[in-house]
């Protein structure tokens, strides 16, 4: 792996070595994806004592420089990328067994365990499976990155398209999600990285998308940054979201039956839900393209999985269309699946390209690590701090999902949540380190009291 701490997340870095016995004695289910910005925040829970049992989620082919770096920190349980159907249930069996390999090590041990993951896979495990509710004594609580692994340890529909019945939680959680660095800072980064892995996937097949329609589902941090990174790059912007945002001149909102009139030849998914219906199909097929991509923005691999069902299902295809004359098939296509769709009358054969086989594009391709670690830095500190600080302060706080400016209201904060509630001054101690005007990137992302800086 040639992306080092030190060099590349000298924040990360930093504050590994001032936390160096945060861990000591604890047993860490670390849950994260196969790149190396992972593996560094992985080394720094084991630089500060932690004593690591990794899962690799397989959003894509290995990477074996990667993997290698787990392996140097501990057990390793990493899944080769299964069809995206078959994601849930492999990822299901991964996290089930890894569950069960870091609580025996931690009881064998007489010492406690902690979840640390990105994407909201063990804690719900643990509270749904009642094999696996014995080893909730021994956990003292979970500390998760993203928003949609926030609502699965919030909700009980897991990763599905509307989460909305409350979970009780039996321990207690803090998500880095919704913090202000996060929520501000990393969102022009990764919609970066997102537009390059895609564009650099359309240019193996010689294609194109500037002046071209494209839409993007869901206008939320993400979604807005993936517009705004499109509209810069010369396209033509559709965005699809209930909330009916307000949109900057050139963008045009739609909901899911104007793709067609749009016209659009990419949606990218950038809601952390199954936010595409099968009846994007039919919608496609009345269009006047011959073919459209597909693109997850996400960090989960959910965006497609209802039209990814669809189109496997030849009689929920053949519901969609009214017609048992319609069928698809699934063949080769570079960097992802590509589905050959036929239909009686005048739309013919058309072609449906999931990049990436629907799985996230910053995690898929060999070569790709998703967003520049250097910029992920700061917020991968965060939740290393995050961890770092829940053994010392676990039993103040109440079994519920903690938010960081929930942390900042504690009487006794451990060193490490000392730090990460002073968000402002982790930002510019990394304006500092890459030679970046503090004040004027705070005002530019708008951090809350940036404009006074």
């Amino acid at each position: 792996m040639t992306a080092t701490l030190a060099d590349t997340m000298p924040l990360l870095a930093s504050h590994a070595r001032s936390c160096a016995d945060a861990l000591n004695g604890v047993h860490v289910l670390w849950i994260g994806h196969g790149i190396s910005d992972a593996v560094l925040t992985a080394q720094a829970l084991a630089e500060a004592g932690g004593r690591l049992v990794s899962v690799v989620i397989p959003y894509g082919p290995p990477k074996p420089d990667v993997l290698a770096g787990y392996e140097k920190l501990g057990p390793v349980i990493a899944p080769p990328q299964p069809h995206p159907l078959q994601f849930p249930a492999v990822m299901r069996q991964a996290v089930t067994q890894a569950i069960r390999m870091v609580a025996e090590r931690a009881r064998q041990a007489g010492e406690p365990w902690m979840i640390v993951e990105d994407g909201g896979y063990a804690v719900p495990l643990l509270h749904d499976i009642p094999v696996l509710r014995r080893y909730l004594d021994g956990c003292i609580g979970a500390v998760e990155h993203t928003a949609r692994g926030a609502w699965n340890y919030q909700y009980t529909e897991v990763d599905g398209p509307v989460p909305g019945t409350p979970r009780t939680l039996n321990l207690p959680a803090v998500t880095i999600s919704g913090s202000d660095l996060k929520t501000h800072h990393e969102g022009a980064f990764v919609a970066e990285a997102v537009v390059d892995e895609i564009l650099l996937t359309l240019r193996a097949d010689h294609r194109f998308v500037r002046h071209l329609p494209v839409a993007v589902a869901g206008y939320g941090r993400i979604g807005a940054a993936v517009a705004a990174e499109l509209a810069a790059r010369g396209c033509r912007v559709a965005v699809i979201d209930p909330a009916r945002p307000a949109l900057p001149p050139g963008m045009e909102l739609v909901d899911w039956p104007d793709l067609a009139r749009h016209g659009t030849i990419l949606l990218i998914g950038a809601t952390g839900l199954a936010s595409a219906p099968p009846e994007l199909v039919p919608a496609f097929l009345a269009g006047p393209r011959q073919r459209i991509y597909l693109a997850s923005a996400s960090s989960k691999a959910v965006e497609f999985s209802r039209v990814i069902a669809a189109l496997e299902n030849p009689s929920q295809l053949q519901d969609l269309m009214g017609t048992a004359a319609v069928h698809s098939c699934c063949v080769p296509y570079p960097g992802g699946l590509r589905y050959q769709i036929t239909s009686p009358g005048p739309t013919r054969e058309r072609e449906l390209i999931l990049l990436a086989s629907g799985y996230p594009v910053l995690f898929y391709r060999s070569g790709s690590h998703g967003a520049p670690n250097t910029a992920m830095d700061p917020v991968m500190t965060m939740l290393f701090l995050a961890a770092a600080g829940l053994p010392a302060a676990a039993k103040q706080l109440p079994h519920r999902l903690h938010t960081i400016a929930d942390l900042a209201g504690l009487a006794r904060l451990p060193k490490p949540w000392q730090i990460l509630t002073c968000q402002e001054s982790m930002l510019r101690v990394w304006c500092s380190l890459h030679g970046i005007d503090t004040a004027t990137y705070l005002a530019r992302i708008g951090f809350p009291g940036g404009e006074r800086t």
